[in-house]
């Protein structure tokens, strides 16, 4: 199979609110995706997330985040459109500590100027995040995805379904009590009843970032 350089840049800005039981989030951002020094796509979306501690020990979390993107794609006005998703997520906070287990469900929709490309779909998706010495922060996260296309492509045998497994592994550490670094791991594994999609991706990044 031939190999494909893909370079893909990401920049975000937002605000925060937090109070002892509620932690509300607006960040913004852009995204810039080239493949083989070829501009692929332009992202700009929103993310908004709602948490809150049910109980003041704060064990346990739940919240709500939505996301809200606009995607225009260079060379295919077909697949031009708005992606939404709504995820419900509850964290498991261990006791103490800055570990701790989360698990959530999406639901998300694609919606594209051809209906070739135009999709819905379920997510189930669970992670952990676990203090490591040298100040550094271990998280993992597992993704399955059930995605639905709502019209059949000329050559396909049938629509298109999708069935996609992901999983990621990243190590970060705080340089400064604002800027950070993260070295992350994923791997993807696309399953689909139209063989062309077929296909399994490594991505390794190495990321700033600072907070406030």
């Amino acid at each position: 199979a031939k190999s494909l350089e893909t370079t893909y840049l990401h920049a975000g800005a937002g605000l925060r609110h937090t109070t002892t039981q509620n932690m509300i989030s607006l960040p913004l951002y852009v995204s810039h995706i080239e493949r083989d020094n070829n501009t692929l796509a332009d992202v700009t979306g929103m993310m908004a997330e709602w948490f809150s501690n049910p109980e003041r020990s704060g064990i346990f979390q739940a919240g709500t985040t939505l996301i809200l993107e606009n995607r225009d794609y260079k060379n295919s006005d077909t697949r031009d459109g708005y992606y939404t998703e709504l995820d419900g997520t509850v964290i498991h906070n261990c006791h103490g500590t800055i570990h701790r287990l989360w698990s959530g469900l999406s639901l998300f929709h694609n919606h594209t100027e051809a209906d070739i490309y135009q999709y819905s779909g379920t997510a189930l998706k669970a992670g952990f995040i676990a203090g490591l010495p040298l100040e550094c922060t271990l998280n993992g996260r597992i993704r399955y995805s059930f995605s639905n296309y709502d019209e059949k492509e000329l050559l396909a045998p049938k629509k298109r379904r999708d069935r996609q497994f992901q999983f990621n592994l990243g190590i970060s550490r705080m340089l400064t009590e604002t800027v950070g670094v993260e070295l992350n791991w994923q791997e993807t594994d696309n399953n689909s009843t139209f063989d062309l999609y077929e296909y399994k991706r490594r991505i390794i990044t190495l990321t700033g970032f600072m907070q406030f």
